[in-house]
């Protein structure tokens, strides 16, 4: 036998893009071969093909903007709706390709959205 307990949840279901340029070029490709210091994100032991010193600042910006109005006739709208998702790494090979260290900085939860507090979502 199973009980279930319903609670109220405030998950919003918007994903981050992939960080970098390179990643984003392969979203949902389920491709493990990145070829630059974004790696440290998807497949650290990328790094090791780097043939040298490699930066990338990948600063994304998302506009997310839902205008919605109910069968009932309540209406409600997204408050800012330009979010920037800012991502940087850095890495180094060393000793002829045998070791690499990298360095990444992301926003995983960088999304999320915001409703009038009398609007049609104000139960959520």
């Amino acid at each position: 036998m199973s009980v279930g307990v319903c609670v109220r949840t405030c998950a919003e279901g918007f994903r981050n893009p992939p960080a970098g340029a390179f990643n984003l070029g392969r979203a949902g490709g389920r491709i493990a071969q990145i070829d630059d210091s974004s790696a440290v994100a998807q497949n650290p032991a990328n790094l090791m093909d780097l043939q040298g010193p490699d930066f990338v600042v990948a600063p994304s910006v998302v506009y997310i903007h839902v205008d919605y109005k109910s069968p009932s006739g309540a209406t409600a709208e997204t408050k800012l709706p330009w979010k920037l998702l800012p991502n940087g790494f850095a890495a180094l090979p060393f000793m002829e390709g045998k070791f690499a260290v990298g360095l990444g900085i992301t926003t995983p939860y960088g999304l999320s959205n915001e409703w009038d507090q009398k609007g049609a979502f104000a139960d959520m």
